[in-house]
């Protein structure tokens, strides 16, 4: 008797991003290290020293990051899978923890006026989270405001440093609302373009946050307080938002067409008496194939480019 091979299955090994590890959504990685790089910038032009807090503070924006990203895979996992999420969750909030801590040691405690415009913000991302809610759009204009609120708190060690010359610190505050508005921008652009693929009301809301900011950003411009180049910026993203996310085109047809044939231009068998008369048929009505939807990796690759282009207006 012959005895068959056994092969045991070993279970496939999940990805570093299936497990919590490394986020998959790339393009935000953009939005933490443009405002980063422009609060430096702006900050070494008005005369503010760098200081070593500032490497704790990149790491701890990072980790920051890769924590809420663990925390909400844990938070929608079912309960059986969620151990496999904790040593990444355990990990990122434990550098999270101890990279602020050498943050305020190294910065000063002026940082920690920060603490009550930022906790209300990171508590409402958290609490999205945990109803399934992360992709909401409020949800995303919380992260975006840290996000971009983080190049404030580089520029400005404290909200007192803004109250005390209010005139000075206008034009570094308009571009970070600049910055605010292009990658808040993006929530409802990718979601035009992903989840909300074809929905009118989506589109309209991308299209209309981008001409208000083409036209606040104009406003800006004219008063000195921005460059020309920001609304140019804006046109360029309500362009490119409408042109992306234009819904199918399609002739208007009803659902059926009813078209004459005459009898001398089509073969009818002998039998028929009518062959020379004009008939009606019914034919399936003619549509133009719908837009291929971007994929993400173009959506990726343009915003990308679209941060640079900020990132170079923002810092001349």
């Amino acid at each position: 008797m012959t005895h068959r091979p056994t092969t045991s299955r070993r279970r496939p090994r999940r990805s570093t991003a299936a497990r919590g590890w490394l986020p998959n959504q790339h393009g935000a990685w953009a939005m933490l290290i443009v405002p980063f790089i422009v609060g430096v910038v702006l900050r070494s032009r008005a005369g503010e020293p760098g200081g070593a807090w500032l490497i704790p503070l990149a790491a701890a924006e990072f980790a920051a990051y890769f924590a809420f990203n663990v925390l909400g895979l844990w938070l929608h996992a079912a309960p059986a899978r969620r151990a496999g999420f904790r040593p990444a969750l355990i990990t990122y909030t434990a550098i999270t923890a101890v990279t602020a801590v050498l943050v305020i040691v190294l910065g000063g405690r002026p940082l920690l006026g920060w603490l009550p415009v930022a906790l209300p913000l990171m508590a409402w991302a958290i609490w999205q989270a945990s109803r399934k809610q992360d992709r909401s759009v409020t949800s995303g204009l919380a992260t975006v405001a840290l996000a971009v609120g983080m190049g404030v708190v580089i520029r400005f060690t404290s909200p007192s440093q803004i109250v005390s010359s209010p005139e000075d610190a206008l034009r570094d505050i308009a571009v970070f609302v600049a910055l605010f508005g292009y990658y808040a921008g993006t929530v409802w652009h990718v979601k035009s373009l992903i989840r909300e693929w074809g929905n009118r009301q989506a589109r309209r809301d991308s299209i209309i946050w981008h001409v208000a900011f083409m036209a606040l950003t104009t406003a800006a411009a004219a008063a000195k307080l921005l460059t020309p180049a920001w609304p140019v910026f804006f046109a360029v993203c309500t362009a490119r938002t409408w042109w992306l996310s234009a819904p199918p085109a399609t002739r208007s047809t009803s659902n059926s067409t009813t078209q004459s044939i005459s009898g001398s231009t089509t073969q009818f068998p002998p039998h028929s008496a009518t062959a020379a008369e004009t008939r009606r048929v019914t034919v399936p009505p003619a549509t133009d194939p719908p837009p291929r939807r971007p994929r993400p990796l173009q959506i990726g690759l343009l915003e990308i480019a679209m941060s640079l282009a900020a990132l170079v207006i923002a810092i001349s």
